[in-house]
């Protein structure tokens, strides 16, 4: 086997659901999680958080009744750290039609015991793909790395002028009119098996609070506070996350929704933020579409491994550069 495997299959069911009966991206978030977080710890046979969830693309959507299905595998492990990739598929056990809904790359951190320092078994490559899954770790890790700097120096370009707020558009919709607040208390089925609340958890509220405030990208920020501290010292920050939402008719028809308008300068920071995003996750894209191709390789026997390991390593290793 190569990297540590997982395989998950939920039905689900209307808890899982929204008021259409579709499954709640929320929901699925969750178990996308669980899934990864099990296969980390399989590799690392020591305890997992989740430190950072790439792009995730939702290209079906799913219904009561249906069957979900999710696998997870270790596709490289670092030092510390290692990239989970799970494969999200779709059965309608009525018409037997399958289909797939997503692919998520997940980073975990292994949480030694006390001092004990850890540095975390390589991944044994078995098939082609094993390989190629291998070496596009490396490259999406630069990508993640590099991404803050990235985002700044397109943030710089834009600049931020107190006029641009100023805009007078008929059909534009203020900001401020979008701003959600929610408050969640932690409780034992919040946890996971660790005691704690969970990645998928968060993302689960994170994605309720944004479907409620909609606004094509939403931006969610999460704190938490001790109830015993409650008001005395400052909030932790656990997460941020910008989720981008398609609005839909009855027909399943894209519908035009109004456009925003800052009405602060950090709105302004923020408006100008989800372009630059926009541009980066298109360029991402393109980007790690072109080092597939180049990591495929030609063939594949036990008397190649090593000599196409160090070949393709080297092309897929070149230093990213900026968008």
């Amino acid at each position: 086997m190569a990297g540590a495997q997982v395989h998950m299959s939920q039905a689900i069911f209307p808890a899982h659901a929204d008021h259409l009966g579709l499954l709640s991206a929320g929901q699925l978030l969750k178990w996308i999680d669980t899934a990864a977080c099990l296969a980390a710890e399989k590799h690392a046979g020591l305890p997992c958080v989740t430190a950072s969830v790439d792009d995730i693309q939702f290209e079906e959507t799913a219904r009561v009744g249906q069957i979900i299905s999710l696998n997870a595998k270790v596709n490289r492990a670092f030092t510390t750290s290692m990239e989970v990739g799970v494969k999200v598929t779709l059965q309608d056990p009525l018409t037997d039609v399958q289909k797939r809904i997503s692919v998520a790359f997940s980073t975990y951190v292994a949480r030694p015991r006390c001092d004990e320092k850890v540095v975390l078994k390589q991944v044994k490559l078995v098939t082609a793909q094993d390989f190629i899954e291998h070496n596009l770790a490396a490259e999406r890790r630069k990508i993640r790395l590099g991404h803050g700097d990235v985002l700044n120096n397109l943030m710089e370009e834009y600049g931020i002028d107190d006029g641009q707020m100023c805009n007078q558009e008929e059909d534009v919709v203020s900001t401020d009119l979008t701003h959600v607040q929610s408050i969640e208390l932690v409780l034992p089925p919040h946890a996971n098996h660790q005691g704690n609340t969970f990645g998928g958890q968060i993302m689960a509220w994170m994605e309720t609070v944004a479907a409620i405030s909609a606004s094509i990208e939403v931006g969610v920020r999460v704190e938490a506070y001790n109830c015993e501290e409650w008001g005395k010292g400052q909030p932790r920050h656990i997460n941020s996350a910008f989720l981008i939402f398609n609005i839909l008719n009855e027909h399943g028809e894209s519908l035009i929704v109004p456009r925003v308008r800052p009405s602060t300068k950090d709105g302004l920071r923020r408006y100008h933020g989800a372009i630059a995003r926009k541009k980066i996750r298109l360029t991402r894209k393109y980007h790690l579409l072109k080092k597939e191709d180049s990591c495929i390789p030609e063939f594949w026997d036990g008397s190649n491994k090593r000599s196409l390991h160090n070949s393709s390593e080297a092309s897929c290793l070149e230093s990213f550069s900026t968008f």
